[in-house]
């Protein structure tokens, strides 16, 4: 484990838990959260590229981005200063969510 990774397992060490919970939903939520906290990447595409920012009701052009286990989300400079709240208005939670993760 990387010092950044390690870092994140810290500040989210009490988060852990063994309880179970109450809800699939609860579970899935649980799961949403831990994914966007732990696994949200700052990417960019080519020089030569551009896409809009998906930030609703944006659209500006832009280069950067992040994403979440493979869910990627453009984002303009504004939107990329709260990455983590920009990610989940684009990926809001919606209950049902699949879990396909390999190891």
């Amino acid at each position: 484990m990387g010092a950044v990774q390690y870092e994140r397992y810290v500040k989210n060490q009490l988060k852990h838990h063994e309880g179970g919970h109450a809800t699939k939903e609860d579970a899935e939520r649980c799961y949403y959260q831990y994914e966007v906290e732990n696994h949200l990447r700052e990417m960019s595409c080519q020089p030569d590229e551009a896409h809009r920012c998906q930030y609703p009701d944006c659209g500006t052009w832009t280069n950067l981005g992040v994403e979440v286990s493979l869910q990627p989300a453009w984002l303009c400079a504004i939107h990329m200063a709260e990455p983590e709240d920009s990610w989940k208005k684009v990926h809001p939670f919606s209950p049902g969510r699949q879990i396909i993760s390999s190891w």
